[in-house]
């Protein structure tokens, strides 16, 4: 089970008190993936640094979702996931032989 698999809830009944909050380390917390917001009001706004450093995630949709989440982000650290380990990146950066 993730972390963010809670975070529309956790939005919901912190955004006020978060609303200040510009950086956030997640890393080594085994997120597996970033749900899209369920309502328009659970973005982030205030967020411009995230670090998801060394946790399993494996999707790019994951990545559209943080979009949604962090309206504001401007940088991103993903070293150690497996989406960006290069099995999961074949397609996007082929191999030289």
């Amino acid at each position: 089970m993730s972390f963010i698999t809670y975070q529309p809830s956790l939005c919901y009944h912190y955004h006020h008190s978060v609303s200040s909050l510009q950086r956030v380390v997640l890393t080594s917390n085994i997120i597996e993936n970033i749900p899209f917001p369920e309502r328009p009001s659970d973005p982030l706004p205030g967020i411009t640094y995230l670090s998801l450093s060394e946790n399993h995630i494996k999707s790019w949709e994951d990545i559209d979702a943080l979009s949604c989440w962090l309206p504001a982000l401007r940088t991103l650290t993903m070293s150690g996931n497996p989406l960006f380990n290069g099995e999961y990146m074949g397609s996007f950066f082929p191999r030289h032989y």
